[in-house]
């Protein structure tokens, strides 16, 4: 479902920027020093993000992870699914519908942190989901602005390649940096679903952290991740 990322490798995120079309010099640095080394979740502190502006050019901001609605007292509309357990896409999602086509982002991240479902809550082993050939990654999200004027993002799900199915029934939309532009800036909803399918398996290579003798302690600082996240199938009404 992804969780939790980190963010602590400055530099790395600002040469895959480069790579994006995009220069962060200054205003990059500052932003992606916010929060570096810590692992971030929903609902806990922003996050640098590349998005288009009111100028239809590139730029970061720093945007909370976590949609806010009155009727979500649970706080779950952090990941956006690109196809709802009845099939209806996020197309036509009342909640996603305007985002998808008209807020993308990228989220740049050293890697995310996995649970394995197989377990019992509690006892789920932790794996970290990191890039295979280069140190970095991107996330596809969508982002709204709240009526205070705050940048509130969703990170896009899909469904898992066969590495991450072994762990979880879904993983985030992971966007290459020659495709950047294009889920950024694309009209094209055919361009934008393709973009959205399973990673490739020799892009990730994901890296257990954890295991079910973990000690209590250990668990009691997943429990957010494990309760709020991973312990429930998702039944919110979104469309």
């Amino acid at each position: 479902m992804c969780a939790r990322v980190k963010v602590s490798k400055t530099a790395a995120i600002q040469s895959l920027l480069a790579d994006m079309g995009f220069s962060s010099e200054g205003l990059g640095e500052h932003l992606f020093e916010v929060n570096k080394d810590e692992q971030l979740f929903p609902y806990y502190k922003p996050l640098a993000t590349l998005f288009v502006n009111s100028q239809s050019s590139m730029d970061l901001a720093l945007m909370n992870w976590g949609w806010q609605r009155p009727w979500d007292e649970s706080k779950r509309l952090f990941n956006a699914r690109k196809c709802s357990a009845k099939g209806q896409s996020i197309w036509q999602s009342k909640v996603w519908g305007d985002a998808i086509r008209q807020r993308r982002c990228l989220l740049p991240i050293d890697c995310f942190y996995e649970w394995d479902q197989n377990f019992p809550r509690g006892k789920r082993p932790r794996y970290r989901v990191e890039p295979s050939q280069r140190e970095v990654m991107s996330l596809g999200a969508i982002y709204e602005i709240n009526q205070a004027g705050e940048f509130c993002l969703s990170v896009c799900t899909t469904e898992p390649n066969s590495s991450m199915q072994q762990i979880h029934h879904r993983m985030p939309v992971m966007i290459e940096p020659e495709h950047a532009q294009e889920w950024l800036f694309s009209e094209d909803q055919h361009a934008i679903d393709h973009l959205m399918q399973p990673s490739a398996e020799k892009k990730i290579q994901l890296i257990c952290e954890s295991n079910s003798t973990e000690s209590s302690s250990s668990q009691s600082n997943d429990k957010h991740d494990e309760s709020e996240t991973e312990g429930r199938p998702y039944t919110l009404p979104l469309f």
